[in-house]
């Protein structure tokens, strides 16, 4: 629904074509930051993921806000009013599996309903934390100087593509 938002007949129009469609909600640019718990099974009834339990072992509060399933139906997005500032998504935040922090440029799957005035709680402080941002304005050298002066070691997999690709265009 990208291009219906400036007509409200094409939000109409898209509705009927995609009745089963979610709602996307922008995080920050709702002023909000979610706190997703997600939880999963594999298909014989194991536990791979567990956000609740992840959030209780940190020993976290969470305070009482607006709150609703997620699509699955196993999962909880939990709803803060953000204050201002810059706070980034975070998948796994402060390690935990199972536990993100929806917010910045970030989107969820909306499937709670209108909140009530009043209902969506200040943010705990605790979800604040924010990541220092990179940049590649802070570096002098050239990308070239950079990737020769990195310190050799074992990148994952994806760091080891992005290098490969690096190598063929200084060749």
């Amino acid at each position: 629904f990208k291009n219906a938002t400036r007509d409200p007949n094409l939000i109409i129009e898209e509705w009927e074509k995609h009745p089963n469609a979610h709602i996307g909600v922008l995080t920050g640019g709702s002023g909000l930051i979610v706190l997703d718990l997600d939880y999963k099974e594999d298909e014989d009834g194991n536990v791979l993921t567990d956000g609740f339990e992840s959030l209780a072992e940190a020993w976290l509060e969470v305070p009482d806000t607006f709150a609703y399933d997620s699509r699955n139906g196993l999962g909880r997005h939990i709803v803060y009013r953000a204050p201002e500032g810059n706070y980034p998504r975070s998948m796994g935040y402060r390690g935990m599996k199972g536990v993100d922090r929806c917010s910045g440029q970030g989107y969820v799957a909306w499937m709670g309903g209108v909140p009530a005035d009043g209902e969506i709680a200040d943010d705990p402080e605790w979800l604040l934390d924010q990541r220092e941002a990179r940049s590649t304005a802070q570096y002098e050298g050239t990308l070239k100087t950079w990737y020769e002066e990195l310190t050799p070691g074992e990148p994952n997999a994806l760091v080891r593509k992005a290098m490969e690709r690096a190598t063929k265009k200084f060749e």
